[in-house]
């Protein structure tokens, strides 16, 4: 069962530390055998892993370009390799079949389906994981793997990156165990500022006595709270369930939906551009940007670098982006640069 609740609120102001993902083209599928009908059936699996992945939203899989490349889906591998699976649930048996994408491919698919596409720079996610098993405990950055893997696990499926609290005294004055499993708002929040993360996802766990796990999330960003209500039987699956709907929150703010607005054209000016290095990170990372469709640099002048790009969403998308890691900072226009133009945006380059 799916609950979700959207409440307004006054959500204190963080440091930003977006991340660049790690891994958005690669997919870990359970798989019987190392037979070729096994590897194309999980080679599928994988891509829609993938997709989701890369695009932040659940896969149409009757969508018509979806369908093509699921029929071709071990083609688009860029490698893979198999691994040992040792202690399934349920006494499965079989092994992990691992695989890297080949990112222009998904790109290509990603393009022709018309979906999203949500680059690798991302928001990161402060997790207040409180679960119950007997005793009540919170996953930290020092709890055992065996306890924080079902999370991260799911964290890496849908490509966000998590910061898990230390949780020591000052985290613990801050935000009691009860007052995290009570999900207190006011807590939360001040306990969440020393980590400087975008959004903060929070989680009270437990085993009711019907042997379900029960979740119910609560999610902050922008401003804004959300909450989720989920039941699994096993946790992994709960854990996914979270993560998803936290992901899918940030896809809606940073994705880029096709067909929302038209291709648009942005000048901007860059200062700070002190050295043909300093030139070259500046249009490497511009032209990485999953909202940029084309660079194209207009002049240079002293440690000033003028750029035309076309964009592939709105100005507000594009302002977003860049506010997300801090590298170009808006700055205000000189006397002799409002000569430029109206139009023209100002920003200086972070290195």
């Amino acid at each position: 069962m799916t609950r979700i609740l959207l409440v307004l609120l006054v959500f204190c102001s963080m440091v930003s530390q977006a991340k660049e993902v790690d891994g958005l083209y690669e997919a870990r599928i359970l798989v019987p055998d190392q037979q070729a009908d096994s590897r194309q059936l999980g080679a599928q699996q994988g891509l829609i892993e993938v997709l989701h992945k890369a695009s932040g939203f659940p896969v149409d899989a009757e969508n018509p370009a979806v369908i093509q490349a699921l029929e071709i889906a071990d083609q688009y591998l860029y490698q893979f390799s198999y691994e040992r699976a040792e202690a399934l649930p349920g006494n499965q048996n079989g092994v992990w079949l691992k695989m890297q994408f080949a990112k222009q491919s998904i790109l290509s698919v990603i393009k022709r389906a018309e979906m999203p596409l949500w680059g690798a720079n991302r928001p990161t996610v402060l997790t207040w994981i409180a679960i119950d098993e007997g005793d009540r405990e919170v996953l930290t950055e020092a709890s055992d793997e065996a306890s924080t893997l079902p999370l991260q696990l799911a964290a890496k499926r849908r490509g966000l990156p998590i910061i898990m609290p230390v949780y020591d005294l000052e985290d613990s004055i801050k935000l009691p165990i009860e007052q995290l499993w009570g999900q207190f708002t006011g807590p939360i929040l001040k306990a969440s500022e020393r980590y400087g993360a975008e959004s903060v996802l929070v989680a009270r766990i437990y085993k009711d006595n019907n042997g379900q796990w029960q979740g119910k999330w609560r999610f902050f960003f922008a401003d804004r709270e959300y909450e989720f209500i989920y039941s699994q039987e096993n946790l992994s699956d709960l854990m996914l369930m979270g993560l998803t709907s936290a992901a899918e929150v940030l896809a809606n703010a940073f994705a880029i939906k096709p067909g929302s607005t038209q291709k648009g054209r942005v000048s901007i000016q860059v200062n700070g551009v002190s050295s043909v290095q300093s030139y070259a990170k500046l249009t490497q990372y511009l032209e990485r940007l999953a909202i940029t469709r084309d660079v194209f640099i207009s002049e240079i002048k002293q440690d000033k670098a003028f750029y035309d790009l076309t964009i592939g969403g709105s100005l507000q998308q594009f302002k977003k982006t860049l506010d997300l890691d801090k590298r170009l900072l808006p700055t205000e226009a000189s006397e002799d640069d409002v000569l430029r133009g109206p139009n023209l945006l100002f920003f200086r380059w972070v290195p």
